[in-house]
């Protein structure tokens, strides 16, 4: 019996062993759907553009750096020399990349016109791996948008397929745990085909521009072709760990009033199958970014609600200030992860990812 008991004894302590294990596993997993780091642009209501760093799980947020706007703002952060990447205007009024140093405050001009045959920098995302910033850039007599590269180690900026005069890149993702690239594109010329048959028949379903959604690899060749979506694209994400393709769309329903549906849909890439979410049902307008979380349990984005009021800017204009939300893909609940009073977010960039 002594023998019974001491046995009775370690199977209880084992048991308790594991199941104490199996609440902090629970718990921790609960803890990090949140513990995503973030890159945040915005600008406030005197055209003030601020850059910081935001922690979800300490909910702190670190102001990096600040400038007056000049144009569609967006940024980087390199912890490893500590560094900003942004884009404003140059002497030539072209948008260009730029490089902070937040030690030294030392500012050093990335693109240009004369060296680059750049004119325009919007987004940028970071190959932390192979040292490189992906931009979606225009070239000086181009219409078209296309995505550049920038060697942190060489300082050496090139663009992808630079003689294309129609392929467009509407928008681009990288992956870094496939260290790949989603990218969605469009031809200009069905676009202008398309426009001037909407204008002359009032049909803004019927003629609507094909998105290509193509994998690239980290150098720009074609791995695989991902989806064609039919419809208004304004943002997409990729999770190369679970397969999963996110799309923001949205589509106008009614001209005169300038209403839009806004929906993002998931695709399951392997099983090829959709879900999706309108968040004009949900009471959100100006859905413009979505990224997954780190675990993909979910996705973040960023969006103004149908019921949020007002601020007036400087120059007398009026907006909703846009916030960061996150969407939990098995729970369907919606939490706000980061606001800041009088501030409208732009972008942001998930700095652990």
């Amino acid at each position: 019996m002594l023998i019974k008991y001491k046995y009775l004894k370690y199977l209880i302590l084992i048991l308790t062993i594991v199941i104490v294990a199996f609440l902090m596993l629970h718990n921790k997993i609960q803890v990090t759907k949140y513990a995503d780091n973030f890159l945040l642009v915005l600008t406030d209501n005197k055209y003030e553009v601020t850059y910081g760093k935001y922690d979800s799980s300490t909910k702190k947020f670190n102001k990096l750096y600040k400038n007056k706007k000049s144009a569609y703002p967006t940024g980087l952060f390199l912890s490893s020399d500590n560094s900003l990447y942004y884009t404003k205007k140059d002497d030539n009024g072209y948008t260009q990349l730029y490089k902070l140093n937040l030690k030294t405050m030392k500012e050093k001009q990335i693109t240009n016109e004369l060296h680059n045959n750049i004119v325009n920098v919007d987004f940028i995302d970071i190959n932390t791996k192979e040292s490189t910033i992906y931009m979606r850039v225009i070239q000086n007599g181009h219409s078209n948008m296309q995505i550049a590269t920038y060697s942190i180690k060489t300082n050496i900026v090139r663009t992808w397929n630079k003689d294309e005069n129609d392929i467009s890149v509407q928008r681009f993702d990288y992956s870094p745990s496939s260290n790949t690239l989603l990218v969605a594109l469009y031809s200009l010329k069905q676009e202008f085909q398309n426009m001037k048959k909407t204008n002359e028949t009032q049909n803004f379903i019927k003629y609507t521009t094909a998105y290509n959604l193509v994998q690239l690899d980290s150098k720009g060749k074609k791995i695989n072709e991902i989806d064609l979506i039919n419809k208004p694209v304004v943002d997409i994400a990729f999770s190369a760990k679970y397969n999963l393709e996110l799309a923001i769309i949205s589509e106008m329903v009614n001209i005169k009033e300038h209403k839009y549906l806004t929906t993002i849909r998931i695709k399951d890439i392997k099983k090829n199958k959709f879900y999706n979410i309108s968040f004009t049902d949900l009471g959100y307008d100006s859905v413009q970014q979505g990224k997954f979380s780190l675990n993909d349990y979910g996705f973040y984005f960023i969006a103004s609600k149908t019921n949020d009021g007002t601020v007036l800017d400087e120059q007398g204009g009026v907006y909703k200030p846009k916030k960061l939300y996150y969407y939990n893909l098995k729970s369907k609940e919606i939490s706000i992860i980061f606001e800041l009073k009088n501030n409208t977010i732009n972008n942001f960039l998930m700095i652990n990812s």
